[in-house]
């Protein structure tokens, strides 16, 4: 990772295709005042002896705040126009320091640390997949997002694959709702703090991961509205209905309507009573999964996503 602590490069004027460029994909909404940047990170739980990350930093608004409050704090940003004016924003702040580079391909720190950041909107699901499927996941992540995509990873009002993901090792959660009008530009959608804190012990082994997510993903993609008949065909009709009789799944139940809670128990059972057949049926059912939302257009990937 080549890290930039003597000032960014030279930025040359960037011609029209490239600010439209920019303005297409990293495009950010900033927030406007500096009272509640200091509100967020006072309230966030990062302390003096912290490392982190502020992904996307934009201007530096951010990542001054954050080097009141912490150790070291490693503010990213690609934009080049930027990038100059972050480097004026943190000049002088001895434990600030300046990644000119792809959020994406950043290298994360090896030491413990946790990230507070303000990103485009259109590299949320590839952040926070990222960060959190790192064998460095940040012990706490504080990211402003739409709405809508924290409903997805806190899988209220119902859950999802995003969320259903995440849980076993991270606690998922919105720390703060934002009014439209605490950023410029002032955004279409409404906006809020999403909030993912690292298990201390998680819910499931590592070695149990790749099962549990095929599992997961085998009943949101196989079950739909038969899901009952699809857990009746990994257990068996007895323990299905031994099943039924103490968790709420009657037949007509969908793979949204069951909470996180009773997926864990729908998994523990499945561990215990499927068939070898019954592995071998669901084994890589998340990589399908993901080699053919790859091959889907990004609009179509988008809206799909969303239902699940």
């Amino acid at each position: 990772m080549r890290r930039n602590k003597r000032g960014p490069p030279p930025v040359r004027s960037a011609s029209a295709a490239e600010r439209m460029w920019r303005s297409k994909s990293l495009s950010q909404n900033f927030l406007r005042d500096s009272r509640l940047i200091e509100s967020l990170v006072a309230h966030s739980g990062i302390t003096k002896a912290d490392t982190v990350l502020d992904l996307g930093a934009g201007k530096g608004a951010i990542t001054r705040e954050l080097a009141r409050h912490c150790q070291h704090v490693i503010a990213v940003e690609k934009d080049p126009e930027l990038v100059e004016q972050l480097a004026q924003t943190i000049r002088g702040v001895p434990n600030a320091e300046l990644i000119a580079g792809d959020i994406l391909h950043v290298e994360l720190p090896a030491c413990p640390y946790k990230v507070f950041a303000n990103i485009p909107y259109s590299l949320t699901a590839a952040i926070i997949t990222k960060l959190t499927g790192s064998l460095r996941s940040p012990l706490t992540t504080h990211l402003v997002v739409q709405t809508e995509a924290a409903h997805k990873y806190t899988g209220v009002p119902r859950e999802s694959l995003s969320a259903l993901f995440l849980k076993p090792w991270f606690r998922v959660s919105i720390a703060h709702c934002f009014n439209r009008r605490d950023f410029s530009p002032t955004p279409g959608v409404d906006s809020v703090l999403l909030r993912i804190d690292k298990r201390q012990q998680p819910l499931l082994s590592p070695a149990t991961q790749s099962l549990y997510r095929d599992f997961i993903v085998y009943c949101f993609v196989r079950g739909g509205h038969s899901l009952y008949t699809t857990l009746e065909q990994f257990v068996g009709p007895q323990a299905m209905n031994a099943i039924a009789s103490t968790l709420p799944i009657p037949h007509s139940v969908t793979p949204t309507a069951i909470d996180f809670e009773i997926w864990l128990c729908l998994f523990s059972e499945f561990v215990q009573h499927a068939s070898r057949s019954s592995r071998q049926l669901i084994a890589g059912s998340a990589h399908r999964l993901k080699e053919e939302q790859s091959r889907l257009p990004k609009e179509y990937h988008a809206r799909k996503h969303e239902r699940w």
